[in-house]
């Protein structure tokens, strides 16, 4: 239909065409240019090639692009490409309602391990923060207060127990629980974990269950989750000349097989 007999109705996007045989101002037809801007939420224009000079004032009149004519796939698939992005930024994720409002620093030097606990994370918690070692968790935590803390212990330069330490000096996350998170059980740990300000302890290689579980107990407004850090597991020997099983890397990973891979590797 014409613009003139366009339903008064909202619409997604709007392409409005400009007749070749146009030869007046188009920056003149600014009431028309605004009417079609308040009907849709992605204004498209295509463009007689002598009105293109006009181009860039009408993007600032309310047309998000516009395009050369005659219309092609070409030229029209990238308006409707960006406008698609647009649209799924401005959206909320689907599943935030269902997931912990909860903001969650892990650190980890691994970038596997890293990349695997960040994954288990985004599909429980609202927002994760990743750190690859102790002193960037540090000047992390000066910037935001979190709600949990993940930390490795065995890290090279600074290790988690010092960047525990450190981060409870900081006065806004006195009272951020800290969790170790270590693949190695030594005798005396749970001590020195209590004493460098840690909370409670998480075993690797990570069960999503027992993050799930632990994700739960520190939640905000949950009570009695301080300082319940469990006795040490003991460290699991491995038959260096055992055949991997698949079944079980997928499961560490949470199901997804490009993270198994990666851990594997």
């Amino acid at each position: 239909p014409t613009f003139s007999a366009l339903a008064n109705d909202h619409y997604d996007i709007l392409l409005l065409g400009i007749p070749v045989t146009f030869t007046g101002e188009l920056t003149m037809q600014q009431e028309r240019l605004a009417k079609a801007a308040s009907m849709t939420d992605y204004l498209l224009l295509a463009l007689p090639c002598h009105a293109q000079i006009n181009a860039e004032e009408l993007k600032n009149d309310g047309a998000a692009a516009c395009l050369l004519k005659p219309l092609t796939a070409t030229r029209l698939l990238p308006a409707l490409t960006e406008y698609c992005r647009l649209t799924h930024q401005s959206l909320p994720l689907e599943n935030d309602e269902h997931k912990l409002p909860m903001t969650v620093m892990a650190v980890d030097d691994n970038p596997a391990n890293l990349k695997l606990i960040g994954v288990l994370l985004e599909d429980q918690v609202q927002h994760v923060e990743l750190c690859t070692s102790g002193a960037e968790a540090v000047e992390q935590a000066k910037q935001m207060q979190f709600d949990l803390i993940l930390m490795d212990i065995q890290m090279p330069g600074m290790d988690g127990i010092r960047a525990c330490e450190l981060i409870r000096q900081l006065p806004h996350q006195q009272q951020t629980p800290v969790i170790a998170v270590t693949a190695h059980a030594m005798a005396g740990q749970k001590e020195k974990l209590l004493g460098a300000g840690m909370y409670d302890y998480l075993a690797k290689p990570i069960d999503e269950e027992e993050l799930h579980s632990l994700l739960l107990r520190y939640k905000p407004g949950h009570i009695g989750g301080t300082y319940t850090i469990t006795a040490e597991s003991p460290e699991i020997s491995v038959n260096q000349n055992a055949t991997f099983d698949w079944q079980l890397a997928l499961r560490q990973a949470a199901g997804k097989p490009d993270l198994a891979r990666d851990m594997l590797q």
